[in-house]
């Protein structure tokens, strides 16, 4: 096919809008779950709605943030894709409920459909079911997602995750995205909806809890690391792959979850102001110290530190590496945040010590943060938190 093409900043708006959950649980049978998933559904959308659409269309076809690298870049096309995009499109799962990017992305949707007559509100929102959930009635998105392939079984078994991974399912994942694909264009080309502003600010309380990573990636290992447990990116990063099947940020960010918490991951090197308004911790790799400019980039983000976020180095008694460097290094790291002035630090070489870590961590980054004043809440009345009503009804395919 044709390579996708790449969001432009002065885009005259897009078909459709892919919203996910950044950080994605195992599958019930304890597999985990790569977002480069939700990439290839993306794309074979897209690719059906290009096949549908007016030839002579001005709008772009879609938008996944996935095709803009981190950092402000994707915030600005992210926000400019929010206020033009003519369907939104959550992959519901009981992650979606959680994760920062989603709640943002959600409510900034939901406030430019707020003016929109009641018929426009329910078309310009597709809920799609992307993992099994149980339903527990309501006219929520859950209810909306089941109802649109309530005609096709496999659907509420496996989700729209599912369909695209298994082989022999695939006429019904081509069938239900040919739905998805003509609801779009239908939509876009006979209803549009006039461009909005997406611009949601957090209150305190709202904020979402950032997990931060400073870990090679297996690109730049120091001399002599082995790979085992590293990624193409540093949040992939897994000291403790032969216990926990996620990476340890990923865990972290699960662990905020359970505690009520949006969250999000990012990688630190990409994103170094990202906890100027958010609580959060950073989960350090003690290796990291040891490629060229680490250590000067651990001691940049020691200086830079607000007092409602966290720091955990993690190493791995079970590494084969441990005894020979990997100790030394967990105790150069120790060093530097405890000179010259003592700092929310903690350091684990078991799994179990991480996993108690993270709640301690991320409790006492929380309650930091909620004491200080860095964050007010905009001016003006708050509303209740938004939820979807509308036909259940699934549309004819």
């Amino acid at each position: 096919m044709a390579p996708l093409e790449l969001p432009v900043a002065d885009a005259a708006g897009f078909y459709f809008f892919l919203s996910y959950a950044h950080q994605q649980s195992p599958t019930e049978a304890g597999r985990p779950v790569d977002i480069s998933t939700v990439f290839d559904v993306f794309r074979d959308l897209y690719k059906t709605v290009r096949g549908l659409c007016h030839p002579a269309t001005k709008l772009s076809i879609g938008f996944v943030d996935q095709l803009v690298p981190p950092g402000p870049d994707r915030v600005a096309m992210t926000n400019r894709a929010l206020a033009t995009a003519e369907v939104f499109v959550p992959l519901c799962s009981a992650d979606y409920l959680h994760g920062a990017e989603s709640i943002y992305e959600r409510a900034s949707y939901l406030l430019r459909l707020a003016a929109a007559a009641p018929e426009q509100f329910r078309r310009h929102m597709l809920p799609l079911l992307w993992m099994p959930m149980r339903d527990s009635g309501g006219d929520g998105d859950l209810t909306l997602a089941l109802a649109f392939g309530a005609d096709i079984p496999e659907y509420a078994e496996h989700g729209l995750l599912g369909l695209s991974r298994l082989t022999n399912l695939r006429p019904s994942y081509d069938r239900l995205l040919m739905r998805v694909a003509r609801w779009i264009v239908d939509v876009a080309e006979t209803s549009p909806l006039a461009e909005g502003t997406a611009d949601v600010e957090p209150t305190r309380s709202q904020a979402p809890f950032v997990v931060a990573v400073l870990a090679p990636s297996t690109e730049d290992l120091p001399q002599g690391r082995k790979a085992d447990g590293y990624g193409e990116r540093p949040s992939q990063w897994q000291p403790f792959a032969y216990a926990q099947p996620l990476p340890v940020a990923d865990h972290a960010a699960r662990a905020a979850a359970r505690l009520a918490l949006p969250s999000r991951v990012v990688d630190l090197s990409t994103d170094p102001d990202v906890f100027a308004v958010s609580p959060g911790l950073i989960l350090i790799d003690p290796w990291i110290i040891e490629t060229p400019d680490g250590r000067a980039r651990l001691e940049h983000t020691i200086d830079r530190l607000h007092p409602w976020v966290s720091s955990v180095a993690v190493a791995n008694l079970h590494d084969p590496q441990h005894n020979e460097r990997g100790a030394r290094l967990t105790q150069a790291v120790a060093h530097m945040f405890y000179a010259p002035r003592p700092i929310r630090f903690r350091r684990v070489e078991h799994v179990d010590e991480f996993v108690e870590a993270m709640q301690l961590a991320i409790t006492d980054s929380r309650r930091q943060y909620l004491r200080s004043d860095n964050v007010r809440p905009p001016a003006g009345p708050h509303s209740g938190r938004f939820r979807l009503g509308g036909d259940p009804r699934p549309p004819q395919a």
